[in-house]
């Protein structure tokens, strides 16, 4: 029997209000970690300027839900395909004092482009 506890799901702007606080200003694609009813955790991509965005934030359960965050990178794998497809420049930061921040984006296949500013780029993404 399947467990439907914990699931991805897509982030309505219902999802993403609910987690902020307050409706996001932002064209956002995302997808959201669920453990039951409760959010812990939202990944997905944003568009700013000609660029898209990418954007992970998650809880402690979430990093410890190691099948969960595995299936979370997948979906959000889907998301950057279809921003790939417009060729769409795609860029991350790397999050500030969260250890393995670097190994998940290399996971997902960034380059670093920027140490100082710890920016990572999709290949092909800088012009």
């Amino acid at each position: 029997m399947r467990n439907d506890r914990f699931r991805i799901v897509p982030a309505t702007p219902e999802i993403i209000a609910s987690y902020y606080g307050k409706h996001l200003p932002l064209t956002v694609r995302a997808v959201a970690a669920m453990d039951g009813e409760e959010i812990i955790g939202i990944g997905g991509v944003y568009l700013q300027d000609s660029s898209a965005v990418l954007f992970t934030d998650m809880t402690d359960r979430l990093r410890s839900n190691k099948r969960l965050l595995v299936s979370g990178i997948r979906a959000i794998n889907e998301i950057i395909s279809h921003v790939i497809a417009l060729n769409i420049p795609l860029y991350a930061k790397e999050a500030d004092g969260i250890d393995g921040t670097d190994v998940l984006m290399r996971h997902m296949k960034f380059d670093p482009m920027d140490e100082k500013t710890k920016v990572w780029a999709w290949p092909g993404s800088v012009h």
